[in-house]
């Protein structure tokens, strides 16, 4: 995580901290079931003011009433009102029906309305319902008199005369003048006899009051199409249709009264409280156009919670006088503050649940998340010094809250005209999680009407060149990101507002009353008393280190004159608490206690530490349901918790050193050492870091901190926010408004400036304090306990910080610059600028911040400056002014390399436009180009090629792409990830043009590096090479758009052109498509270049990259070239680099396209040996890239080559190396094969199967490694073909081989007969392709062995001899080999002649046999088909010899067996008679 991306976890600390829920504590273990938290009882509650020794609240001024209004008081008769508008800075006052305004800034412009006819009672003022216009309005004056309500238009003036728009500044207003619109009301509502109780307005103009007990909404509506028919009209919200049909109801109800109306604009509710004490909620709805009455909640109820959770006195609840609802930034789960007479206040939430983790930014546009679902007192605050028994003597009748801040009034002495306002204050305790206040009180005279407070807008929502309503309204949409002014307590913008001011209005004038932020009391603190006074440590002890050196910073960064005595003594105090990084060891709970505890001033005046017990995790203060119980109970005894408090360094006094000397428990609150601000950063550590030390944790030191917090605090309005919105595509705006980008700019600019000044980043690193800085011991191992007490520090922390602090300084003035810039393009034409942008660019701006603009600031800012210079360019103005502009606020965003290139592009725009020759304008031109290459980092390449196509000096563009992409890659990692297949292919180098052929579409393609590359997960070297490859990529492809411009423009005369001339060519051109070209200026080529022109340029390009030393930039146009059918080209060529590029691809498995190009490459430089060694090397190479396939082809394209060198011995050893490789790899795919075919599924579904499936197509194996898969599947045939490939003739192996083959075949016969046909074919056909394939080596095919084993399965599987004879003749065996071998296994094996069956199966064979010869023999009739083969003469008579021979032998064995027996020769009759009948057919067969 970079400083960027941390200072957003800032700015969400501080986001907690100030949330006002997680000061209440409502995870307190200590609160039981059905108990409410509660704080106030204890001393530590409130702290005490005085020791700090400058007030926290001061009266800057008063003014009486103006002298015309105190005329008109002599003449009053019956009633007097007074009150503030703070929306308008404007107060009011009636007496009676007259109204009075003026400005109680200034108490100047008075202004009065006389056209009242009935006594006025309450004055408020509303902004107009969107939709509604009127001429010159600004804002409605709703006026409410004891008979009706009047709306009255209001306007203010500027002093050049002119209306202010509704969105108008304060400042704005405070100068301006109040006019009355019209004379007349707008609008007249009769009250029908009620009295309005209260008046309030909701941001979107909506008007409600309060009469009786009921809840009324003035509802208004514009005038008609002739400027009539306008009216009014009044909304009971609090009753039902049934109260008004049954309105005997009403007797069930006590009769109340509407007390006060309060509007939470930020969630849309509406709070009203009764005169009983009844708080009743209103839903406005998600948009906040709609009303729903929700709930109620009833002060007995509030009553009853106190007294279970505390014993106090009822009357603290008798009587509720205030509501103040609490905005959605101030809290996200605490809705509502309800004050009673007694000063207590009570915290009330409207979620039945609380949200956590969201942010109340985010939430604005959830209004869903937010609706109403329960009324839940969460927290109880009683006042200081608040009577456990006697009545309480406070008499509250108003109050007024902020974020830090409350004032109640209350009557003083009855013979005094004064009034007591009691000031809560806990601005000091802001950061933190304590709800801990100082309380101050300060007397005026008159009684109090109204509080209001005002602080300077941080934002100015009226924004330059407003030229529409529309666009105005959209604009006010985008600024609607920040939360408002009072969303941030004042520790948080104190940088921005020293003080806050508070307007009092009583019946004796206005009260000016200042509150001091935490920095202005350091201020003041410092000037008066100084660093060692009992005062300065006193706040010392109040606030934390970090917020010490957040207040010690804005003095070091303040350029106010009164504050350049201080900063001495302010460094002093940064060095003093800013302390150094630390290690602690233990859970999260001891990382709470690792903060030095702030402590608060007790009774007694002692400044302390405040008294706590350590060590309850998470625990309550004792207090229990009203009682007090130790705490240190809970407390487990290990070396990590004592229950004894020790010292802290030396300043500060002992922990729980207070008091009685024993803990004193606080009401109603978690322990302290749970509620402080840790010292911890709120990313974890330095950038995420990890701990240095096993089981240890890093705890950067206040110095760290305070530098980051401080600025987070003052980008938090910026940092955020959209850049830019967008009405329309050429109507885009800034949503940062110039003063606010020049306010963080020159906060950003004093903080740089004071970090160097004094080395804040480097300094007072090894000075430890001995007040505040050191962390506690009791959480540190004892080794680390020495070093730390010796003071030593570690330096590995210390560099770990100052590594963290420099990358904070580096972003402090990357931020400075960006906002300076954003500045600047603020005072020219952003709408204009914007336009210029590139589309990527304009993107991003649309949908970006401020910090993703900060961290993207080299790339798009550079673009940002380039279409400011464009701009000027444009205008035909000088750059020079601008350029020292930007290099005097923006020095490292617009170097001087950058001020280099602007002189160029100034230089060629003007040879541009100039009358010059074409030759001198080339000249100027390549002067610029040979500037702009000295600072071609520095350049948008993009832009400046499409300046470089419009003046047709396209071989500048290739000068400065191979520039940039060798500065960009000045190590050449890419080149070295592609030469090793690392990252994207050559074809992705250049956006996949090398697949496309069309002329038209294909060589410009912009596509990214390769996606699987990009998600591969990898150390920072991946990084870098892919950003190498990026970033070259990005400049080659400048190179191939303009070879696919000129290639387009140079192929469009192809096709001929039209009859008539010069017309042709503009038609052709008109039809000319260019495609997406990055090049905006690339239309205007086409009017500019001829095609013979074109196809120059073009050659010229190619020629100038292919003579270059950069080997990427060659292979994207060598892969271009591909894509556009220029491969002939290439080759004629010979560039030096083709030759690898050709052997990478090849390498890659790329297809045939680079083998026949390679091949014709060594044919055209006749290196026919080294081809055929390149392509045996990579068939050989053990890569699962190659498929056994494509080493097949690598083999055969290496034989074919070693085949065309001339005939040597190496040649000849070569090319029987990979003929043999050849030949085995053949067997390997024919293994393969029979695997997939015969064996597959058995195979693939074993993890040893798929293995060897995967080696057999991926790996060339040897003839061992063949021959054991083999054997492993029954693959006789590849066993067959392993020996004959090794050249080992084993008969018994080879007959070995046959028999198995033979048992596989015939078993399917065996176990059906069915299948005998099948079998029969089966073995015929592979007798018939073995023995061919085996021509020239027969003993591989041993006929007489296959016989033999044939003639044994025949007999005993009584196998017709029919079958046998198909066989052979199907596999092309001669029947004489048949009759051969079966006379030979008769004569030589007794048992065909002792075997009546095998007897019987010899003379059956020999006859069938016979007889089918004997009938082939004859002559054949016409109708008869001729046998199918013809047997030659000799054969005849061997086939005749043999068969007599066999008939012999078989004859005289019958003899022998069947002498003397008579039955058996007429049984063996038939036999004989076929037999003599055969024999004589035979010999008299020439």
């Amino acid at each position: 995580m970079d400083t960027a991306q941390q200072i957003g976890r800032y700015l969400r600390a501080d986001q907690q901290n100030v949330d006002l829920y997680n000061k209440l504590k409502m995870d307190d273990p200590y609160i039981g079931k059905g108990k409410t938290a509660f704080s106030g009882l204890s001393d530590a509650d409130y702290a005490r003011h005085e020791p700090l020794g400058v007030p926290l609240f001061y009266q800057s001024w008063h003014h009486s009433f103006p002298q015309e209004l105190l005329d008109q008081f002599k003449h009053m008769q019956s009633n007097f009102a007074t009150g503030l508008l703070p929306s308008i800075m404007r107060a009011w006052m009636s007496i009676d029906s007259d109204l009075y305004l003026w400005n109680f800034e200034t108490n100047r412009d008075l202004a009065y309305y006389d056209a009242i006819n009935n006594t006025i009672l309450h004055v408020d003022i509303a902004c107009p319902k969107p939709g509604f216009t009127y001429p010159s309005l600004h804002s409605i004056l709703v006026v409410a008199t004891t008979v009706d309500i009047l709306l009255l238009a209001l306007s203010f003036q500027d002093s050049g005369g002119h209306a202010l728009a509704p969105d108008a500044t304060m400042a704005e207003l405070r100068v301006a003048t109040l006019l009355m619109v019209g004379g007349a009301p707008l609008y007249r509502l009769p009250l029908d006899g009620l009295i309005v109780n209260d008046l309030c307005t909701t941001g979107n103009g909506r008007i409600f009051f309060g009469a009786d007990d009921n809840l009324f909404e003035l509802e208004y509506f514009g005038k008609g199409w002739f400027g009539t028919g306008g009216s009014c009209r009044k909304t009971n919200h609090s009753k039902r249709l049934l109260n008004y049909l049954v309105p005997v109801l009403q007797i069930f109800y006590a009769k109340d009264t509407v007390f006060q109306l309060a509007i939470d604009d930020s969630r849309h509710l509406l709070y009203v409280l009764m005169k009983s004490g009844c708080i009743q909620l209103f839903d406005l709805g998600v948009d906040g156009r709609s009303i729903q009455k929700f709930g109620a909640l009833y002060r007995e109820h509030i009553e009853h919670m106190a007294r279970e959770s505390c014993n106090v006195q009822p009357e603290l609840f008798h009587e509720l006088v205030s509501l103040t609802p609490v905005p959605l930034g101030q809290s996200v789960n605490v809705n509502l503050i309800v004050t009673t007479s007694k000063g207590v206040r009570v915290f009330i939430s409207c979620l039945a649940s609380p949200l956590f983790g969201v942010e109340p930014s985010s939430l604005v546009h959830q209004q869903q998340l937010l609706r109403a679902s329960a009324m839940r007192v969460l927290h109880i605050r009683f006042p200081p010094e608040t009577p456990a028994t006697v009545p309480h003597l406070l008499n509250i009748y108003a109050a007024h809250r902020t974020h830090d801040c409350m004032l109640m009034a209350a009557p003083g002495p009855a013979e005094q005209d004064t009034c007591q306002l009691l000031a809560h204050s806990s601005a000091c305790f802001a950061v933190g999680h304590r709800f801990v206040e100082h309380c101050v009180q300060l007397r005026i005279r008159g009684n109090v009407w109204k509080i209001v407070h005002s602080r300077p807008q941080r934002r100015t929502p009226k924004e330059h060149h407003r030229s529409t309503a529309a666009a105005s309204s959209a604009r006010e949409n985008a600024l609607a990101g920040p939360p408002p002014n009072d969303d941030y307590p004042l520790a948080i913008e104190q940088l921005q507002h020293p003080v806050e001011k508070f307007h009092v209005i009583t019946s004796k004038g206005i009260y000016v009353f200042e509150h001091c932020s935490p920095l202005e009391l350091f201020r003041r603190c410092l000037a008066q008393h100084g660093i060692d006074s009992k005062q300065f440590q006193a706040l010392a002890t109040t606030v934390s280190p970090v917020e010490l050196c957040v207040m010690a910073l804005g003095v070091l960064c303040s350029d106010q004159t009164s504050d350049q005595a201080i900063k001495d003594v302010a460094l002093r105090v940064f060095i003093h608490f800013g302390g150094e990084p630390q290690l602690y060891y233990g859970t999260h709970d001891h990382q709470q206690q690792l903060h030095h505890h702030p402590s608060v001033i007790m009774p007694d005046g002692v400044a302390g530490p405040a008294r706590m017990s350590l060590g309850v995790s998470g625990g309550g203060d004792g207090y229990m349901n009203g009682t007090l119980s130790n705490a240190s109970m809970f407390m487990p005894r290990t070396p990590l918790r004592t229950s004894t408090p020790q010292q802290n360094g030396g300043g500060a006094a002992a922990l729980g050193s207070g008091g009685g000397g024993g803990a004193v428990h606080m009401n109603g609150h978690t322990p302290l050492h749970h509620q402080q601000q840790q010292y911890l950063t709120p990313g974890g550590a330095f950038d995420g870091d990890q701990s240095i030390v096993a089981g240890a944790q890093l705890m950067p030191s206040p110095r760290h901190e305070s530098l980051h917090t401080l600025f987070a605090r003052i980008v938090k309005d910026v940092w955020r926010r959209n850049l830019c919105t967008a009405q329309s595509s050429n109507n885009v705006y800034s949503a940062l408004g110039p003063a606010e980008v020049s306010r963080a700019g020159n906060q950003l600019a004093a903080l740089r400036r004071a970090m160097d000044e004094h080395q804040l980043t480097t300094g007072g690193g090894g000075k430890s304090p001995q007040h505040g800085g050191a962390a506690p011991f009791f959480h540190l191992a004892p080794a680390q306990q020495k070093r730390q007490s010796a003071g030593a520090g570690d330096s590995n922390l210390l560099e770990q910080e100052r590594q963290s602090l420099n990358k904070l300084r580096s972003l402090v003035g990357t931020a400075c610059e960006v906002l300076a810039l954003w500045g600047v393009l603020l005072e020219h034409e952003l709408q204009v600028i914007f336009v210029m942008l590139p589309p990527d660019v304009q993107k991003r701006l649309l949908c970006w911040n401020l910090e993703e603009l900060i961290r993207g600031s080299q790339e798009v800012c550079s673009d940002l400056i380039t279409a400011l210079i464009r701009f000027y360019i444009g205008d035909d103005a000088s750059t020079s002014a601008v350029s020292e502009r930007l290099r005097l606020l923006c020095p490292s965003l617009f170097t001087v390399d950058d001020a280099t290139v602007v002189r160029a592009m100034e230089t060629i725009c003007r040879a541009k436009v100039s009358t010059v020759s074409g030759e001198q304008r080339a000249e100027i031109v390549r002067t610029a180009v040979v500037q702009l290459r000295q600072s071609i980092q520095r350049l948008n390449l993009v832009q400046t090629c499409d300046l470089l196509v419009q003046v047709l000096f396209f071989e500048g563009i290739v000068d400065l792409a191979l520039t940039r992409a060798q500065r960009d890659d000045p190590n050449e990692l890419a080149l070295v990830a592609y030469k090793k297949h690392i990252g994207c292919t050559a074809a992705e180098l250049v956006g996949g043009s090398a697949g496309s052929t069309a002329a038209g579409s294909s060589g410009g393609g912009t596509s990214g590096i390769s996606s699987s590359y990009m998600a591969a997960p990898g150390a920072s070297s991946s990084t870098a090479v892919a950003d190498a490859w990026r970033k070259r990529q990005e400049a080659y492809n400048c190179v191939l758009e303009t070879l696919r411009l000129l290639h387009t423009l140079a192929i469009s005369s192809r096709g001929g052109t039209t009859a008539g001339g010069g017309g042709g060519r503009a038609a052709e051109l008109a039809q000319l498509q260019l495609g997406q070209c990055v090049f905006p200026s690339a239309d205007a080529c086409r009017t500019q270049l001829s095609p013979a022109q074109a196809e120059m340029e073009r050659n010229k390009v190619i020629r100038m990259v292919l003579d270059s030393d950069d080997e990427l930039a060659c292979v994207a146009v060598f892969q271009w070239m591909l894509g556009n059918g220029m491969a002939d080209q290439l080759i004629e060529q010979k560039p030096r680099h083709l030759e690898t590029f050709l052997f990478h691809e090849i390498e890659a498995g790329k297809g045939p396209i680079y083998m026949d190009m390679l091949w014709k490459y060594h044919e055209r430089s006749g290196n026919y040996l080294d081809a055929a060694r390149v392509l045996d090397n990579m068939a050989s190479k053990r890569t699962n890239r190659l498929n056994i396939t494509k080493r097949i082809d690598h083999l055969s394209h290496a034989l074919m080559c070693v085949q065309s060198a001339p005939e040597t011995r190496a040649n000849t050893e070569l090319r029987q190396a990979v003929q043999d490789k050849l030949d085995v790899a053949q067997i390997q795919l024919r293994t393969k094969a029979l695997l997939e075919s015969d064996a597959g599924i058995d195979v693939e579904m074993t993890p040893r199967g798929r293995e060897v499936l995967d080696t057999l197509s991926f790996q060339l194996c040897s003839l061992t490694d063949l021959y054991r898969v083999a054997n492993a599947y029954g693959l006789e045939e590849v066993k067959l073909s392993v020996l004959h490939c090794a050249g080992r003739y084993d008969a018994e192996v080879v007959e070995g081989v046959w028999r198995d083959f033979l048992q596989k075949e015939l078993q399917h016969f065996v176990l059906n007969r069915g299948a005998m046909e099948r079998t029969q074919k089966a073995i015929s056909s592979q007798l018939l392709r073995l023995s061919k394939r085996y021509k020239s080596s027969p003993q591989f095919v041993p006929f007489d062995f296959i016989l033999r084993e044939l003639l044994m399965f025949c007999l005993k599987n009584a196998a017709p001899t029919q079958w046998l004879l198909d066989m052979c003749r199907d596999a092309e065996i001669k029947l004489v080999k048949l009759v051969t071998i079966a006379s030979e296994q008769y004569r030589v094996d007794q048992f065909w002649r002792v075997n009546a069956s095998a007897h019987k199966f010899m003379l059956e064979l020999a006859l069938t046999v016979g007889e089918r010869f004997c009938r082939d023999e004859q002559p054949a009739q016409p109708q008869q088909q001729r046998p199918q083969q013809q047997r030659s003469t000799s054969e005849r008579k061997m086939l005749k010899h043999s068969l007599l021979e066999f008939l012999a032998a078989l004859q005289l064995n019958m003899q022998q067996q069947h002498r003397g027996a008579a039955a058996a020769m007429a049984a063996g009759g038939t036999q004989q008679q076929r037999m003599e009948l055969l024999q004589a057919q035979l010999e008299r067969m020439g």
